[in-house]
């Protein structure tokens, strides 16, 4: 069973059309969400705030609102099988974990901490379970969360990053505010306990990546203590410190030799910088300077052939030798996917999405319809593609739609629709007075035109509606003073 899980954060909700990419959300719902789970290419669950569920039978076509609770915030989800699903969180006095065992029609609070919050949960099989959060919370159920047992790990900080090399060894790394060091933890009894390892730096520790149950490397540092890559060999009993003038933010071993580090240089231009090694981490090269702010996201198909993402997209075809293509775009890219070799995509701060056809030799925009600020984009298949971001924002292409749906709200409104709610006929007032010519469009919520009407010289022209079925519609009207969309409800 295919799984995946993407992390996101919103605020702002925004709807016209655009080819490819069709609105998903936040129609029907405009709560921030945090976290979303597909069982499979169908069905699929976000969780957000104030409780906030959804469920998607369709690939993401249509969502269901469920809710977890209206005093909850959830900011990570997780199922064990098609109908048993849990998610994690924050409520009114700590950290929560609510519980459905019908595919997410009810759902029960099973677990109540006091203070801080679970950022993340995950079930290895369908009994075992561990949820994560600040500071440094770490809670374990090993009976499908009847009742959840808290680890010690030594620490009350965050903790940044988490590997697991089997079921029981499991290393977090982070940074201890106590005593301003970097923090290494290791469990080899599946989280029941925790021992600090000693990591012999003060730079905050950012990423962890195993080869191997023995070789594992960790990269870190800011802009404020330097860059430090340590390697391990004996499973973390010891450390070797690689001290850099670069802040590293992630690693990544495309095989158990070679690795690259990404991140940026200590300077005032904090240009990104890529790291390699080709012996297993015992040396690292500088390998090149990307001319543009630091680096978010590495993504390798093979050790030949990697892309960085930032401010800019960079590829490589040499192993990171050379680095062409600097793609830039009007924000910064945060995450970059290939569901094939030559077919890829990148998504930005800004409500961007590009995408390449030719192995990331060309780049073309890719109209999302949407000012949101997107943060993450996976695809399940070659074809079937999800992004998330800001507002409650889900975006999916299936290259078999060419409709795309965008709601925003203008900061100064120049229409009015009254009356609304309306059955038989709509009125649009110019906030102006009348205007010389008018575009009025009406949509469904999945695009489909349904009326198109223009007007002249009119101060308030009317539009009947008797025709419509009761429902939810768009409204787009066009001037000269620029686009606006209006939702309009059919009673």
């Amino acid at each position: 069973m295919k799984k995946f899980s993407i992390i996101f954060c919103f605020s702002f909700i925004s709807i016209l059309a655009f080819p490819q990419w069709k609105w998903q959300n936040p129609l029907p719902q405009g709560n921030g969400l945090h976290a979303v789970f597909f069982n499979d290419c169908q069905t699929g669950y976000a969780v957000g705030d104030f409780g906030t569920i959804l469920k998607t039978s369709d690939g993401g076509l249509t969502w269901t609102i469920y809710s977890g609770g209206p005093d909850y915030w959830l900011n990570s989800v997780c199922f064990t099988d098609a109908n048993t699903g849990y998610a994690a969180g924050s409520g009114p006095e700590g950290n929560v974990i609510i519980k459905t065992s019908d595919a997410g029609t009810k759902w029960d609070t099973i677990y109540n901490g006091t203070g801080g919050s679970l950022n993340s949960i995950c079930f290895p099989d369908i009994n075992t379970g561990y949820a994560v959060g600040d500071p440094g919370i770490i809670v374990k159920t090993t009976n499908a969360g009847a009742s959840w047992t808290t680890l010690s790990c030594g620490t009350a900080t965050t903790l940044s990053s988490v590997f697991f090399t089997d079921d029981n060894t499991g290393y977090a790394v982070g940074y201890n505010g106590n005593n301003g060091t970097g923090l290494i933890i290791k469990t080899i009894d599946g989280g029941t306990t925790w021992d600090t390892l000693s990591s012999g730096t003060a730079n905050p520790l950012n990423s962890v990546f195993f080869t191997d149950a023995n070789t594992g490397y960790v990269a870190g540092g800011d802009q404020y203590t330097g860059g430090i890559i340590l390697k391990t060999i004996d499973a973390g009993i010891t450390w070797t410190k690689t001290e850099l003038t670069y802040a590293l933010n992630s690693v990544y071993f495309p095989d158990s030799n070679t690795g690259f580090a990404v991140g940026f240089e200590l300077t005032d231009s904090f240009n990104g910088i890529v790291l390699k090694t080709t012996d297993g981490g015992t040396t690292w090269n500088f390998q090149a300077k990307l001319d543009y702010n630091p680096l978010n996201s590495v993504f390798f198909n093979d050790a030949m052939t990697g892309y960085v993402a930032g401010e800019n997209i960079a590829k490589t075809s040499d192993g990171g030798a050379t680095w062409s293509g600097k793609y830039r775009g009007t924000g910064a890219y945060k995450s970059i996917y290939f569901p094939t070799h030559t077919t890829g995509y990148a998504v930005d701060d800004e409500g961007g999405i590009i995408k390449t056809y030719d192995g990331g030799n060309t780049w073309v925009s890719d109209s999302s319809g949407t000012r949101n600020r997107f943060t993450s984009v996976f695809f399940t298949d070659s074809i079937t593609g999800y992004v998330v971001g800001d507002g409650g924002t889900i975006l999916k292409t299936s290259h078999r739609r060419t409709d795309f749906i965008e709601e925003y709200k203008p900061s100064a409104t120049n229409f009015t629709i009254c009356p609304n709610p309306a059955n038989t006929k709509i009125t649009i007032i110019p906030a102006k007075g009348s205007l010389e010519e008018m575009q009025v469009i009406i949509c469904t919520i999945k695009g489909e035109q349904v009326m198109n009407k223009q007007f002249r010289d009119q101060h308030q022209p009317e539009f009947d509606v008797s025709t419509l079925a009761k429902g939810i519609y768009l409204v787009k009207i066009q001037s000269k003073d620029g686009v606006e969309v209006k939702k309009l409800v059919i009673d």
